[in-house]
């Protein structure tokens, strides 16, 4: 029962830690400084939750799912993390299309893993995919996908 309740609390943590970060980063963005939300949050990531946005990114859809299974991460905050890479790679769009891919794909990841992580089936989620793709077919065609 204590170890439950542990294990409760640095779930709750996380989301905490995780949602003041992305709260800035998206502060940021809405003030139109996204590139320097993102170096400020990928720090405080780092600082914070010893999340490397630069080697999650590399990280297999297997390697990515351990990693966040290993750190406790709920559906619900694997979920904030595709919307946190989904921004990303849309900044990186005009400038850094391959770098944009990477990202665009690694949202996948993150979508796909969050709805095998819970038993709740998203309507929002299986949107925000459909979107990706239909993103990833338009900018860089069959090769996106």
């Amino acid at each position: 029962m204590v170890q439950r309740d542990i294990i409760k609390d640095q779930i709750e943590h996380l989301g905490r830690v995780l949602a003041k970060v992305m709260g800035k980063f998206f502060g940021f963005k809405e003030a139109g400084k996204i590139n320097e939300g993102i170096q400020i949050s990928k720090e405080e990531l780092i600082s914070e939750l010893d999340f490397d946005v630069e080697a999650v990114v590399k990280l297999s859809d297997e390697e990515l799912r351990q990693y966040l299974m290993d750190r406790l991460y709920s559906a619900a905050n694997i979920e904030i993390f595709g919307d946190y890479f989904f921004e990303i790679a849309q900044s990186k769009l005009d400038l850094r299309p391959d770098k944009a891919l990477l990202y665009f794909e690694k949202c996948l990841d993150f979508y796909q893993i969050a709805g095998r992580c819970t038993d709740v089936y998203s309507m929002e989620r299986a949107t925000k995919v459909t979107r990706i793709k239909t993103m990833l077919a338009a900018y860089f065609g069959e090769e996106g996908l």
